[in-house]
């Protein structure tokens, strides 16, 4: 039985509307009620304050504290028609979760994701008013934001981890790694403090190491996983790790009692290694960490990380795959053709049509004529001079013919046998869509739907005026079911429900302007090129499949 959650925010507020250009409303509140329907109630305990986000965020970005986080995913996460009236009457709230977003995807390497929602965050404060922009500026910390982002970052080389790291996070710091974004010099990778001490024992190791005496007690994580910057790792001369090594070999201080089955100096190496490596003797706790980034200081919930939870997710296989239709599916834009609006694709002679019903006909009229093609290097359809032999019907030429359709044919089986879920969100009419996968075979992969438009939505022309009912074409009609929405993340959110993770959910667009709106919800692959999707476009969708 699924649980559906509904997500409802009031915007408590005690001010004119000409307030907005004062940054926010006084005691700006958003509230969110959690409705379960299985249980006949509603959770009404859950707040965020503007008052108090602006002051995480200045902390987090003045290095005193750290990022708000929970607050972030659940302004991203509100539905589009929220969004726009937080923008509305406290804008700084959703540009800096929108920035905070974009900063901890850049430093996972997920660079499309973060400059997605970092244009997004501009692009919202771009929509204000001069003089709003002004005093949001002034009040809150967007300059810090984007200092921030803009910093220089420093490559790590990871340490020696075996059974004591944190797994999950050891996952995270190493993809960073690899992209050179983690933006510090030491972390470490345990779970575990160590209780804080300055025993004899360390004492005595200490200063053999150092060739100084241990002025304070030393504070750090178990053990010896940890990532540490290979400018750290030189600051020492080689000879200060010999020295080390030789260490290690002796005999241990009398100060310390031997622990058998144990190398003494290994134990307390373990309690100073980010002394070592240049870090104050008191290390930080990860979530108190400045020079960490954001994504490596979330909560440690009873001295674990609360990240391993979390990271299962970047792991998980794909699940649900959605697909825009016109230059994505097809490899031209069928609705525009059809309708006579552009000849740049291909010259379709007249009559031309618009709605639903209309171009079915119309498609039924071009597959009935044959003789059609598909030109890659113009990225036209073309009309043969011979039928004879020669060309194939228009369904086949809009998605590329038959060898492409093959190619198509075996991509969604393929995803279907790893029980992926395939939808078409388009903004054509449903009806002519489904005519022409079904003409050419794919229709039945799509189990979980087609929707986009019906009717009449785009006009009525002559033709469309004139055509006349059709039974075989009548049960390839949209309902309304899947024709009332107006955004396609309405249809993302419907679609995927309480069902689907962001990381198990993909929409294949030709429009970056959609995969943006659609990049808090799901992932998403970029049909650049806007004839169809290319070889590295399917490849890119399977790879998601684990």
């Amino acid at each position: 039985m699924r649980t559906s959650i509904t997500l409802v925010a009031t915007l408590a507020f005690c001010a004119h509307s000409s307030e907005v250009a004062n940054s926010c409303f006084f005691t700006y509140t958003l509230k969110f009620h959690w409705c379960d329907p299985s249980r006949e109630g509603c959770n009404h305990g859950h707040r965020i304050l503007a008052a108090d986000f602006q002051h995480k965020t200045e902390r987090f970005y003045g290095g005193l504290g750290p990022p708000p986080l929970e607050e972030v995913y659940y302004i991203t996460a509100l539905p589009d028609h929220l969004q726009e009236s937080l923008l509305e009457e406290c804008p700084a709230m959703l540009i800096l979760s929108y920035m905070i977003v974009a900063e901890v995807k850049l430093r996972l390497g997920d660079i499309h994701t973060s400059a997605n929602f970092w244009a997004q965050a501009h692009q919202f404060l771009a929509q204000r008013e001069p003089s709003a922009i002004e005093v949001l500026l002034e009040s809150w910390p967007i300059r810090e934001a984007q200092n921030y982002y803009h910093k220089s970052v420093a490559e790590l080389r990871d340490g020696d981890a075996q059974k004591h790291a944190q797994v999950g996070l050891l996952r995270l710091a190493v993809l960073s790694a690899a992209f050179g974004t983690v933006g510090t010099q030491f972390v470490h990778l345990n779970t575990q403090r160590l209780v804080s001490s300055q025993t004899a024992c360390r004492k005595a190791v200490f200063e053999q190491i150092f060739g100084k005496r241990l002025d304070r007690k030393l504070s750090t994580y178990c053990c010896a996983q940890f990532m540490v910057a290979s400018t750290r790792i030189k600051q020492r001369p080689a000879e200060f790790y010999h020295n080390m090594t030789a260490i290690m070999n002796n005999e241990s201080p009398p100060e310390c009692d031997g622990v058998p089955g144990h190398s003494t100096h290994c134990l307390i190496y373990e309690a100073m290694w980010h002394v070592v490596f240049g870090a104050s003797p008191e290390l930080p706790r990860r979530t108190d960490d400045i020079s960490l980034p954001a994504f490596l200081r979330a909560s440690e919930h009873e001295a674990e990380s609360y990240l391993p939870r979390e990271s299962k997710r970047s792991s998980s296989s794909l699940r649900l795959a959605m697909f825009d239709f016109d230059q994505t599916i097809a490899v031209v834009n069928v609705y525009t053709v059809l309708a006579g609006e552009c000849r740049c694709q291909g010259k379709v002679p007249p009559p031309y049509a618009t709605n639903e019903r209309g171009q079915m006909h119309r498609v039924k009229q071009l597959d009935d004529e044959g003789g059609w093609d598909y030109d890659p290097k113009s990225g036209k359809l073309v009309k043969m001079l011979k039928k004879s032999n020669v060309g194939f019907t228009w369904s086949m030429a809009s998605l590329g013919g038959p060898t492409r359709v093959e190619t198509l044919r075996t991509f969604f089986k393929t995803l279907e046998e790893k029980q992926v879920a395939l939808a078409v969100i388009t903004r054509g009419n449903i009806g002519c869509v489904q005519l022409i996968l079904q003409n050419c075979g794919l229709l039945k992969y799509f189990t979980d739907g087609v929707y986009g438009n019906i009717g009449d939505a785009y006009g009525v022309t002559d033709f469309d005026s004139s055509v006349q009912y059709d039974d075989s074409l009548a049960s390839l009609e949209g309902d309304k079911d899947h024709a009332s929405w107006s955004r396609k993340t309405d249809v993302i959110q419907r679609l995927m429900g309480a069902e689907y993770r962001p990381e198990e959910a993909v929409l294949v667009e030709d429009d970056i302007n959609e995969l943006r709106s659609a990049a808090r919800y799901c992932r998403g692959v970029f049909v650049s090129e806007r004839h169809g999707m290319t070889s590295d476009n399917l490849k890119e969708v399977l790879s998601m499949c684990k």
